[in-house]
């Protein structure tokens, strides 16, 4: 797979098992052990699924198995040789995951037994609903068995997802019913509409190995999205980049590979081996890499259990390929009565990478029993709160199969609005689908972060009216606020409203002329702070003195005595004034006036230009200001700490325009 055309092609002959493309289906045959799977794989394909050295001694398939049934026109037909043996169900749960068709397999001789049981409620939980079943060994038994069985099947077929399935009489051994059963196939084939390639590339890895003239090879099915050669990948859980370095699909080298296939790809990446992957593993676009340990879901109890569903069970979990430990939280009642569906959280022990709608199975904690299944609702489901009457409501919102219905419902769910960026991994859309699809909703999506937050147009407009009346709220109980801080506001609007959330309907406040920002506070267009009479006739004494010999306003001690006041009285009200915005407090004895500030930030900005390195000493910034020594030096270290300016050694420059570090200074 690495170039070298020769020797992959001698390797495909060799291991066709590993390999995928332009599939038109991929069946999962299933059934209980010894009941003839591989074998009538065989008959189809001529290829033997058994792979393992172990499984030839045995004479049973414990691992997945693969073969393909070329087409007329290119495409194929892709195997997957479940295992039926109950020690190795997790196999079979890695088999079935993302097929498109189902053999469900009987011998005639046994008729259904325990695992076609299991392995047809996990095909109905997993929502299978093309397939077929097959009774196999016929010529082992003769036509009154046949039919015996043919009822029995029917009994256990009913109600599930395969009630209408075609049943065919085969004997893998004299070929009887192979040719009927092959153009069922290849019927059901051409009749299988393309998957949508649509959305990040997501592949759940069942197998990885290394091969000779290659290195590293993982297999697996598609589940969303297309990769070529080139591309960067993920590996998830985990930090690790790939590159796809070339692909296989169904036995032929590929361009490209694509939701509905069963694909190998050749990896390269540093610090990948073979060791560094797993079994469960996927390997997904790099948005697309965000594991999670808890997911809601709707889940469903197998109605051949004896006893409910408590909360927290522990159970075992098989998503995609992966065989996980965690437990059940319900989150509706305390318990589900078998073949009852309800909200749970499922809480793991260790992450995976999940969508909306993806399939699971449960297992009981010896993992010998399968309990039930559902669909993923919310990969990313909260620790608290799970239970809330508020986050139920959003929970059964977001449980929509359409993106569009299901964003405007959990819009309409959520006064605070859903994260854009959360809600496209979840749904595997990119951030401009989530775009237009709440453009052609009406919705807002509010400039927080990277991708915004959607809401509707309704939550958008109270929002921004709360802060509005917080606002005037706080101007009539203290006239003599120059305005509210974030945080203030932020207490006064509600904490179900996120800070990003508050802070991007404030600036739109801002922009509209509705709410003006100043002194890093927030305030009434036409607000003017109004000092109490005592404290405005302090200023006016005050104000002079610090407004004297621009920009050389005495220290605090030399105030107090100029108005024959306690110095740690004035500087408490300077500290006041500070806090409205009237003052700045340059050092620890010294405050000016915001214009003083501005006025002096613009000199240094004129002596940094005019400098060849862009940088200025405190000597030529004390020449330009005629401000004494020391008083320069508390200046500078005033502009240092307000991130105006920098020191470099004996040394300043600019790092940050006057106007935008002290923008939060009154005019």
């Amino acid at each position: 797979m690495s170039g070298r055309r020769g020797r992959v092609r001698r390797s495909t002959r060799r291991r066709v098992g590993w390999l995928g493309h332009s599939v038109a289906v991929i069946v999962a045959t299933a059934g209980h052990i010894d009941h003839g799977k591989t074998l009538l794989v065989k008959a189809l394909t001529g290829i033997d699924a058994d792979r393992l050295p172990e499984e030839k001694q045995r004479g049973l398939t414990i691992d997945l198995g693969f073969a393909y049934l070329p087409l007329e026109g290119g495409s194929t037909i892709g195997f997957v040789d479940v295992p039926g043996h109950e020690r190795f169900i997790r196999n079979m749960l890695a088999g079935v995951s993302g097929i498109d068709l189902a053999l469900l397999i009987v011998a005639a001789d046994d008729g259904p037994m325990p695992q076609t049981e299991e392995h047809l409620a996990i095909l109905d939980i997993l929502d299978i609903r093309r397939g077929a079943v097959v009774i196999t060994k016929t010529d082992r038994v003769d036509k009154q068995r046949i039919e015996e069985v043919i009822d029995d099947t029917h009994v256990l077929l009913a109600g599930t997802s395969l009630e209408d399935a075609t049943i065919f009489e085969v004997s893998a051994l004299k070929g009887t019913g192979i040719p009927e059963l092959r153009a069922f196939l290849e019927d059901a084939a051409r009749n299988t509409p393309s998957r949508i390639t649509s959305g990040g590339f997501r592949l759940a890895i069942d197998r990885n190995f290394l091969l000779k003239g290659a290195g590293l090879v993982v297999t697996g099915t598609v589940f969303a999205g297309e990769t070529r050669p080139d591309d960067r990948l993920m590996i998830t859980p985990g930090e690790h980049e790939v590159r796809v370095r070339s692909l296989h699909a169904q036995n032929h080298e590929s361009k490209s590979g694509a939701a509905g296939q069963r694909c190998a790809l050749n990896l390269t990446g540093r610090g990948i081996d073979k060791d560094t992957i797993s079994r469960g593993d996927w390997l997904v676009a790099p948005g697309l890499n965000s594991p999670t340990r808890r997911f809601d879901a709707r889940l469903k109890i197998l109605s051949t259990e004896t006893r409910p569903l408590r909360h927290w069970t522990p159970v075992h979990v098989h998503a995609g390929a992966a065989a996980l430990t965690g437990r059940v939280a319900l989150l509706e009642n305390r318990s589900i009565s078998p073949g009852e569906a309800a909200l749970v959280q499922i809480v793991l022990d260790s992450p995976t990478a999940l969508v909306f709608g993806d399939r699971f199975v449960i297992r009981d904690q010896s993992a010998r029993r399968t309990i039930g299944g559902g669909r993923v609702i919310d990969p990313f489901a909260p620790g608290r709160g799970r239970r809330t009457a508020d986050r139920l409501k959003l929970l059964m919102a977001t449980d929509r199969e359409v993106p569009a219905e299901a964003l405007q419902a959990m819009c309409d769910a959520a006064p605070g609005g859903i994260s854009a960026e959360r809600f496209a991994v979840a749904r595997n859309l990119s951030l401009e689908d989530v775009s237009n699809i709440a453009a052609d909703a009406g919705l807002i999506i509010a400039s927080t972060g990277s991708a915004g937050t959607a809401l509707t147009s309704k939550n958008w407009d109270d929002l921004r009216s709360r802060i509005v009346q917080s606002i005037a709220a706080h101007h009539s109980g203290t006239s003599d606020s120059p305005g509210m801080s974030i945080e203030e506001l932020h207490v006064a609007v509600g904490p179900l409203t996120s800070r990003s959330l508050l802070e991007a309907a404030a600036a739109d406040l801002v922009s509209t002329g509705k709410v003006v920002a100043q002194g890093g506070l927030l305030r009434e267009a036409g607000h003017q702070v109004e000092l109490p009479p005592q404290d405005a006739k302090l200023w006016d004494k005050v104000r002079p003195a610090l407004e004297a010999e621009a920009g050389r306003p005495p220290s605090v001690p030399d105030l107090a005595t100029s108005i024959g006041m306690d110095a740690r009285r004035l500087e408490q009200f300077l500290i006041k004034l500070g806090r409205q915005g009237l003052a700045v407090q340059v050092s620890r004895n010294r405050f000016m006036t915001p214009a003083m500030i501005r006025e002096l930030a613009g000199v240094a900005e004129g002596v940094a230009r005019s400098s060849s390195n862009q940088r200025f000493t405190a000597r030529s910034f004390r020449d330009e200001t005629a401000l004494g020594r020391n008083l320069t030096i508390e200046v500078l270290e005033f502009f240092d700490r307000s991130g105006f300016t920098r020191r470099i050694g004996d040394e300043r420059t600019v790092v940050k325009p006057a106007a935008d570090a002290f923008a939060r200074l009154n005019e």
